[in-house]
């Protein structure tokens, strides 16, 4: 599933496949395949953001996604042919989360020629068709990692007039990619449609008391976003880590990472999956967030990705501050570490 939402507005769906013969957004396996998707207008916003969601995924293999290109002014029917935005006052920076997992990468920016490097962090400072390449730490990226380095997650910011983006490597993994547009106020990068960073402190070693105590986040009041409180307790202690959810109305789709230093703290299993409690309950015995919604993707890497199946179009919605779910951690660290 693809959506888009402008200025923190209700996410849109552009796109949809299924893998059920069944269904009516059937889609068959399709190894290497390129369609173009109209995006909406953007007449007088300011900022737009683009997710891919993997949904309800079982025996489902994988998605992959590379050569991403973003057009301006063109005009398209839904993946079938070249399009883009078709309105607005030009993008005059993008931004996006990237992972790369070797291999040559290539990026070109208003239809120059590709700049081709070992890896991404090797194009940063470098113009690109007139646009300035800047490569930083994203906020999932762990204590002591590179955006150079294998595997990492980091953001690429392309400052400058742009039309045209082409994004290639061997194996790329793209997420959160934000537009801003000449001409119309300054926009944030905060999450929209429920997806939020993992900013924040999730559990730091004390030197005595059994659980410790907490402290609540800074919520960034215009945009949707889930926050993970600050929780101190002794080494040896098993805490729990609430995440609070903000803006959080009408969301019908939720996709994020949360990472964590191992050598601080180590994540409490349910045997194949994270210890997870204090979802509100939907209908009753049913939790919002199941343990089985949540993937290890590395030892200190956790992904989650949940999606309205009951009623979609008008999603779900939570009071603000309220706990979306909590994960449970053991600490290992000394005191004074910082884990999440």
């Amino acid at each position: 599933m693809i959506t888009v939402s402008l200025d923190g507005g209700q996410p849109l769906e552009i796109l949809r496949w299924d893998s059920d013969p069944n269904s009516a957004t059937y889609h068959g396996e399709n190894t290497n395949e390129t369609i173009w998707i109209q995006l909406p207008s953007v007449q007088g916003a300011s900022e737009m953001v683009i997710r891919f969601g993997y949904l309800n995924a079982a025996n489902n293999w994988w998605w992959a996604l590379d050569n991403l290109e973003i057009r301006e002014g063109m005009d398209s029917s839904s993946h079938s042919s070249p399009g883009g935005t078709t309105t607005g006052g030009g993008v005059s920076s993008l931004s996006m989360i990237v992972r790369e997992n070797g291999g040559e990468v290539s990026l070109s920016v208003n239809n120059v020629a590709p700049m081709y490097a070992a890896n991404f962090a090797d194009l940063d400072g470098q113009n690109i068709g007139g646009a300035l390449v800047s490569i930083t730490a994203a906020p999932s990226t762990p204590a002591g990692s590179n955006p150079g380095d294998n595997d990492v997650a980091f953001e690429l910011h392309l400052g400058g007039p742009i039309e045209y983006v082409e994004i290639g490597g061997e194996l790329v993994y793209i997420d959160h990619i934000c537009l801003q547009y000449a001409g119309s106020h300054d926009g944030g990068t905060g999450g929209t449609g429920g997806t939020g960073g993992t900013g924040g402190t999730g559990g730091t070693g004390g030197d005595n008391g059994d659980t410790g105590g907490e402290t609540e986040p800074v919520f960034d009041p215009d945009a949707a976003g889930l926050y993970p409180i600050d929780v101190t307790g002794s080494a040896g202690a098993e805490i729990k880590v609430p995440f609070l959810v903000n803006n959080f109305q009408g969301i019908s789709g939720i996709q994020t990472t949360i990472t964590w230093d191992e050598s601080v703290m180590e994540l409490v299993m349910d045997g194949d999956n994270p210890k997870v409690t204090d979802s509100p309950e939907i209908m009753t015995g049913f939790p919002f967030i199941l343990p089985n919604y949540f993937s290890m993707f590395s030892s200190n890497e956790l992904t989650m990705v949940w999606d309205e199946s009951f009623d979609p179009e008008n999603g779900r919605s939570l009071d603000d501050e309220s706990v979306l779910f909590a994960l449970h951690f053991t600490l290992i660290g000394n005191a004074g570490d910082t884990g999440v």
